[in-house]
Formats: structure tokens, sequence, C-alpha cells
């Protein structure tokens, strides 16, 4: 039950070194994305230095490419999104922040950007729909962000595929399941898992809620961890204070 939450109510999400506009977007802030963050940042299969390009597919209101902004001081980022309310408030995002200059945002589709953009992604990160063959919601906006209607998870894996380069690292958080699918679906492209961090909420729980996953083309030690986010009710574990030191206030 923790998460997928909004971690903060109210039309704006403040950050150490940005704030987020998140009141028309179809996905809003939440324990999700902070933590796919979290984990990019402090991730040892990543130079830094050599990231000159950023994809974020589903970008909501754009804090995942903020964020990669903020890691990476030499990467341009694109955000996408069908959506044209996250899209217009993503740019607002970025044009408040110190980094406008190396971020853009395109409303546009994964399977339609792959058509154009010919050029590979050093890293590519997601939070993207997940529910499958689940009950949809009224709202054709809250379907698309939360469910595998207008992005599968085939689609995915073939437009990572296709926009990330040969030395490239694709990461996202899913659930445990909808994980377990993605990796299949990457076996045809001889795509490999390289990183899990199973989230749990607390530290007895027997199932994970969220997998983080990292994925490259060539494969080589694959880490594994186990992590949860709190030590109690209301108190959070270690790791997740660490994981999150250089976002949340």
């Amino acid at each position: 039950r923790y998460f997928g939450k909004r971690i903060m109510k109210g039309e704006e999400f403040k950050l150490k070194q940005f704030v987020v506009a998140h009141g028309r977007s179809s996905m809003k802030v939440g324990t999700d994305a902070i933590l796919l963050a979290g984990c990019v940042a402090d991730s040892n299969l990543i130079n830094s230095s050599l990231v000159s390009k950023v994809l974020d597919i589903g970008c909501g209101c754009g804090i995942l490419s903020l964020a990669m902004a903020q890691f990476f001081p030499s990467a341009s980022v694109v955000g996408i999104d069908i959506d044209e309310d996250s899209v217009n408030e993503t740019m607002g995002n970025f044009r408040q922040s110190r980094w406008c200059n190396r971020l853009k945002a395109n409303k546009i589709s994964l399977q339609e950007y792959q058509l154009h953009d010919g050029n590979a992604f050093d890293l590519i990160v997601s939070n993207p729909p997940f529910f499958e063959n689940s009950l949809t919601s009224s709202s054709s906006v809250s379907t698309n962000a939360r469910h595998t209607v207008a992005l599968s998870i085939d689609a995915l894996a073939f437009g990572v595929n296709r926009l990330l380069s040969s030395d490239g690292l694709f990461y996202c958080v899913l659930p445990l399941q909808t994980s377990v699918n993605l990796k299949l679906a990457f076996v045809e492209y001889s795509i490999c898992c390289v990183s899990e961090v199973r989230v749990f909420s607390f530290e007895n729980d027997n199932t994970a809620i969220r997998s983080i996953l990292a994925f490259k083309k060539k494969l080589t030690c694959k880490n594994f961890e186990n992590r949860y986010i709190y030590e109690e009710p209301n108190k959070h574990s270690q790791w997740y204070k660490w994981i999150t030191r250089d976002l949340l206030l």
C-alpha cells in the first residue's frame, strides 16, 4: 500500500534542486519515480561523464527527466508522453529549472518516436504503465498512464531495443510479475537484466511490491538486492534515506 502513491498532496512537489508542478499530469509524483531516480543515481553501472543522451519514456510531469538532468550534468534529456496536459506541464517544469537548455518534451508515443529518432540513447528510464489484463478506469488519461493499453510490455521492449545504444542502460520500475514479463520480452533482443532491486514495504514482508531493474545489450554480472522502505510504520529505512538523499528535502 506504500507504493505508487503520491508523496505530497497539492499542485507542486518541491525537491532539493527543483520544483515539479503535477496538478495536470496523468502521473503525479510518487514513490516509484523517486526510488527509480535514486537507484539510477546510485548505480555503479553508470559512468556519469559518459552519459550524453537520456530518454524518459512516459515522462508524466517530468520528474524523472529533471532528476536525470540533475544527476548527469553533460546529458541532454528528452521526455516523451502521449498525454497533452502532461507534456505541457512538463515543458513548464523544464522552463523553470536550471537545466532548461538541456531538457526537451515531446507529445508522441514510443511507437512513433522510435521511427523518427535514429540516435541511440546512453540511458533510457521509464516508470511505465504496468497494469495488465485488469479493470481499467473510465478516464482514458488514467488508463493510458497506468495500464498497458497504449504501451504494452512487448512494445516497450521493442522500442527500447530500437533506441538504446550498444553500451546503454535501460532502467525501469515495475511490479514483480510485470518485471518477469519484461525480462521474457527482452529475450528476443538478447537484452539482459544486469541489476534488480526488489523493494518491500517492510523488512519482514514476504512479497516484493516493486522491482527496479537495469537492462543492457551485453551481459555483465547481475547485481541482486532486497531492500525495504520502512523500518516501522511512518519511519523510513536507512536505505530509503540514502537512496533519496539528493532528491528529497
